[in-house]
């Protein structure tokens, strides 16, 4: 199973409509202000983190749109399917490594990942 750009687009739609209020109590503009360039930026706490990889925005559209679902908690391994990592990639922290802002909006632990907002 692999994860569209129509995907990505919905996840980023479902974002950008955050702004305008809240959804359930939880999303406001000052909490999740948006996502842009269909996964490839997401603004947090007014805080830019820029994923320039295609698996990376897939990952990071994922997780927001998980979150704005109100079910914020994924497995990491349908990311990396999803994704379609190779099988070097176990972790996030292994399809991340080395970008310099991923641990301050992503969070792994055991098997599970969720956007940290």
């Amino acid at each position: 199973m692999t994860c569209s750009s129509s995907r990505i687009d919905l996840a980023a739609r479902r974002l950008l409509s955050s702004i305008a209020g809240t959804r359930d109590g939880r999303v406001s503009a000052m909490a999740l202000a948006h996502m842009r360039g269909a996964g490839r930026t997401l603004i947090v706490h007014g805080r830019w983190h820029e994923f320039t990889g295609g698996k990376q925005k897939i990952a990071a559209a994922m997780l927001a749109e998980a979150w704005l679902s109100g079910d914020p908690v994924l497995p990491v391994a349908r990311i990396i399917e999803e994704a379609e990592c190779g099988a070097s990639v176990k972790r996030l922290k292994d399809l991340f490594g080395g970008h310099p802002t991923w641990k301050d909006v992503i969070r792994e632990s055991g098997s599970n990942c969720w956007l940290e907002v």
